[in-house]
């Protein structure tokens, strides 16, 4: 049986492989200005790069911008693979300027390990997931709407009816009370089982 490799020689391993930092000099009319770039980042900090950029496609009242999404993966290249600060007044602008005149994402695309094109789709997936969400929940919205309407026409209708008993009217207000409480699961069902009933 083979020996297993320990903790401590996968670091050696990793020690002598490593791609060291690339330096990218860009120039201002004063001065060379050094800008490094890694070639890794944590998994820690990969997984919050790709949910960076799904989370600034969004604006503040969560509507889904799909333009912003170019400038959105550049400013996260920029801020997790640089010493660049990317926090800054109107950085979005200031980001999206730089790299229309310079080469730096190309060199960081070039530089970093691991597939550039997997942080892309990583981060499409994410959005992916969050609209298919929002989706759902508007629908369910729409349903809940919808019976609250009815249910208002129905207590309406009832309390017009004379020959409408306390008893039936206490029924009445038991089971909106018993809806209300109800999950979307069990509506559902119970809408489903009743449709199967009659036909």
């Amino acid at each position: 049986m083979a020996k297993k490799i320990s903790s401590a020689t996968i670091k050696e391993i990793i020690k002598e492989n490593q791609k060291e930092d690339k330096k990218l000099i860009l120039k201002t009319a004063d001065a060379d200005i050094e800008v490094i770039i890694k070639p890794y980042i944590s998994y820690q900090e990969r997984t919050q790069m790709v949910n960076d950029i799904a989370n600034n496609c969004y604006d503040e009242n969560g509507d889904y911008h799909p333009e912003f999404f170019d400038v959105a993966y550049k400013i996260a290249l920029i801020e997790y693979y640089t010493n660049i600060n990317t926090d800054i007044k109107d950085s979005v602008n200031q980001m999206h300027i730089l790299c229309e005149n310079t080469n730096l994402i190309e060199e960081i695309e070039k530089h970093i390990e691991g597939s550039v094109e997997q942080i892309w789709l990583d981060a499409k997936d994410i959005i992916e997931w969050r609209n298919e969400q929002s989706l759902k929940s508007n629908a369910w919205d729409d349903v809940a709407y919808m019976i609250s309407g009815l249910l208002d026409k129905l207590a309406d209708r009832l309390d017009k009816m004379p020959e409408t008993s306390k008893e039936d009217a206490d029924k009445f207000a038991a089971l909106t009370a018993k809806l209300g409480n109800m999950s979307e699961d069990k509506i559902i069902d119970g809408i489903l089982k009743f449709h199967n009933k009659d036909n």
